[in-house]
């Protein structure tokens, strides 16, 4: 199963991060105590991933603009 924005904001959240960083050719990476680290276990995301992701939380108007 293909790992969801919810999943990821909530391994940021209980890992106490401030940011979650997301872009293609990267794995998803949290910002802890200013440190940047990488989600252990989760592969370099693809275009269509990432644009999977980003698109879960907009709206129909909002991924039309």
């Amino acid at each position: 199963m293909p790992v969801t924005l919810h999943e990821l904001l909530k391994i940021a959240v209980d890992r106490g991060a401030t940011d979650l960083h997301l872009t293609t050719g990267s794995p998803p990476i949290i910002r802890v105590d200013g440190m940047l680290e990488r989600l252990p276990n989760y592969p370099v995301l693809t275009a269509p991933e990432t644009k999977r992701l980003a698109y879960s939380v907009l709206t129909d108007a909002q991924k039309h603009r």
